[in-house]
């Protein structure tokens, strides 16, 4: 009943795929983006910021440094260079993070 001009009526095959689960990356999907250091250049590097501050935040001037924060981000084209890396403690970085995704999305 469903052979019409000599053809068999065959399953198609699905052309849909699962989603992916894993992390997109941010960077690899933005253009302009600077990729990110790491391993021992970037631990070099990190430990050259923090020393050369005395291990003190930029930002609040009283709490240690543990973390050094790119100024002008990565992915707005910013630079691993040591100009533009400075130490902050884990609350300021926590804060500059916050302040920088609300003016990304326009909620600032």
């Amino acid at each position: 009943m469903f052979a019409y001009y000599g053809m068999a009526l065959t399953t198609l095959k699905t052309r849909l795929k699962a989603a992916s689960l894993g992390r997109v990356s941010v960077l690899a999907t933005k253009a302009g983006a600077t990729k990110r250091e790491t391993g021992r250049t970037w631990q070099r590097k990190r430990e050259s910021v923090l020393l050369g501050s005395d291990c003190m935040c930029a930002l609040c001037k009283t709490a240690a440094a543990t973390e050094v924060d790119h100024i002008v981000p990565l992915e707005q084209g910013g630079s691993n260079d040591e100009i533009n890396l400075q130490p902050l403690c884990k609350e300021c970085h926590q804060a500059k993070t916050k302040q920088e995704m609300r003016a990304r999305l326009g909620k600032m």
